[in-house]
């Protein structure tokens, strides 16, 4: 752990500014997902109502630093300036970790367009988040392309090859547990673990309105028991910044999850609207992917989001959200509260100390 990543890390805890933003590039995709929460966007996306690469420039300029920056969509890939807008980002906003999710359909741009991005921006982390939802034609009928296994393997193997030359990036895999999957959920962890020499596989709960409404009938105790036997097979060693940390987190993170579904209440003041933003392909603001309360759009606010954020309106909703107006199972949310509420701090420190005794 570097003393720059420890400054900004302190530096970006006491902003009064969101350090983490949520920025949709496009709501083009080459898939159909039956667990996607964005699917009516997708459905209804017009390239040219996407933000330019000047827009993405004055949207940059309001986050003067930013801890972490993902990347939405869509298929971010599907963007031929995705190099050009991390650039952007990594430059303006000293971004220190950038998350690009993608299907995996194209392997040979995904490649070309990320070695770009990891040249681009050598002073930011990367992680390249990969979607791997079940095994062979079980994924392609969840993504709704036939193929899409196959390609998603190409496009692992040829990011993969770039570890050899560059550093600062990360490759992840990342399954939504849903209905289509939850019944042999190990085997698709035991494939990844198996097959590939991913840095991170991580689990995420459908959410938000799914394209399919049985998308989301999971069984809260088979995800409970897919964690357990996660937590009993041990963590890989990673090399991004604050590794434990983050992996503590994720940890906390999981068990409010479950409470948050049986309980159905908030359990931490949540930090969407303050510490975290989503802003759309078309500069819709929002405080989360699944509050649909619009604060304003940066285009008709001249892209003063200061303008947005200190509306009369937009205060009060973010108080409300505060105090619990709106309980989910959004994993970023829900890791963001927990960095920026100290009650959960022993916690963290606890799992990071047992880690190192008993790895």
């Amino acid at each position: 752990m570097s003393f720059r990543n420890i400054y900004w890390l302190m530096r970006n805890y006491f902003s009064s500014r969101p350090i983490y933003l949520i920025q949709f590039v496009t709501a083009r995709c080459n898939s159909r997902c039956n667990m996607c929460f964005y699917w009516k966007n997708i459905d209804a996306a017009a390239k040219e109502k996407e933000l330019t690469l000047e827009e993405m420039k004055k949207i940059s300029k309001n986050f003067p630093g930013l801890q972490q920056l993902s990347i939405g969509g869509g298929e971010p890939f599907l963007r031929e300036d995705l190099p050009e807008i991390c650039e952007i980002f990594s430059r303006t906003c000293n971004a220190q970790t950038i998350t690009i999710p993608t299907n995996g359909l194209l392997p040979e741009k995904i490649c070309s367009q990320f070695e770009k991005i990891l040249q681009k921006c050598p002073k930011s982390y990367f992680r390249l988040s990969l979607s791997i939802d079940d095994i062979g034609e079980k994924h392609d009928k969840i993504r709704g392309v036939k193929g899409n296994f196959e390609k998603a393997l190409e496009t692992y193997k040829k990011i993969r090859s770039l570890k050899k030359q560059y550093k600062n990036f990360n490759i992840d895999v990342a399954t939504v547990l849903s209905s289509y999957n939850q019944d042999h959920i190990k085997d698709v962890f035991e494939y990844v673990e198996k097959n590939m020499d991913a840095d991170n596989h991580f689990i995420l709960l459908a959410r938000g309105n799914t394209r399919e409404k049985a998308a989301k009938e999971v069984q809260l105790e088979k995800y409970e028991e897919l964690l357990r036997w996660l937590a009993s097979r041990g963590s890989r060693k990673e090399n991004r910044p604050f590794s434990s940390i983050l992996r503590a987190i994720y940890e906390i993170s999981t068990e409010i999850i479950i409470r948050t579904e049986r309980e159905k209440r908030m359990l931490l003041p949540c930090v969407a609207g303050r510490k975290m933003l989503i802003i759309s392909e078309y500069g819709d603001v929002y405080p989360c992917e699944i509050n649909n309360l619009k604060f304003g759009n940066m285009r008709n606010a001249n892209f003063s989001l200061d303008k947005i954020l200190n509306s009369g309106n937009t205060r009060a909703a973010i108080n409300k959200i505060r105090k619990g107006a709106c309980p989910c199972t959004f994993e970023c949310a829900i890791n963001a509260s927990i960095v920026f509420n100290p009650r959960t701090y022993p916690s963290i420190l606890a799992r990071i100390i047992k880690r190192k005794i008993w790895p």
